[in-house]
């Protein structure tokens, strides 16, 4: 899908190719901007025609579905706007996890990383603070999200120089100990319940 701005100021993919009134959207509202709905996905030859076309579309919008193998770990608010510098610990997470593809964001002061990879099973997403104060003169805090499922996203083919051309797996190992090291890795215990409950009888909470 391509991606522009609403009149909230919030991106959204939008589809301009496609029905406004398709008959699987709501009532009174416009199917374009609907990106659950398969007719407005189009193959990246076609998405090009029509962003020569449209001066409304800015960047194509890669909306991640369940099975897709691809993850992303998107930065926010790590690039200095006025010095161009990078937040240290943008380098410290990508040479834990592995180089790979990455791009500057819409923003320009985001960064996305690419990766083939899942997270684990009981980690949905993650996402934490980087500091604790704007890094340069950016407004917010800098921040990471990963993630590897249902989400949409604005990609520009802005390519950091100095990192790979290509989409490369994930360290899984290193991945898993940067969940632990930032408080997202939930650890399940399977070992043999205490001998505290070995008297419990939920009989005895049925009246």
């Amino acid at each position: 899908m391509g991606a522009t701005v609403n009149d909230d100021n919030q991106k959204r993919p939008f589809a301009p190719w496609g029905e406004n009134d398709h008959p699987e959207a709501d009532d009174d509202t416009d199917a374009r901007w609907k990106w659950s709905l398969e007719a407005n996905y189009v193959t990246g030859g076609k998405l090009e025609s029509e962003l020569e076309q449209s001066s409304s579309i800015e960047h194509r919008a890669f909306i991640q579905q369940v099975d897709d193998p691809i993850a992303h770990v998107d930065f926010d608010d790590v690039i200095d706007p006025d010095s161009g510098d990078v937040h240290p610990t943008v380098v410290s997470i990508l040479n834990q996890i592995g180089r790979t593809f990455t791009e500057i964001s819409q923003s320009e002061t985001g960064i996305h990383a690419i990766y083939y990879g899942e997270l684990p099973d009981n980690v949905p997403q993650a996402g934490w603070d980087l500091d604790d104060k704007p890094f340069g003169t950016n407004e917010d805090v800098p921040s990471v999200e990963i993630y590897d499922r249902r989400r949409a996203l604005v990609v520009t083919g802005n390519h950091v120089r100095g990192t790979p051309a290509g989409i490369h797996e994930w360290g899984s190992d290193g991945l898993r100990e940067l969940l632990k090291e930032n408080d997202q890795l939930i650890e399940t215990d399977v070992s043999k319940p205490s001998d505290d409950y070995e008297d419990f009888d939920v009989r005895s909470c049925v009246d």
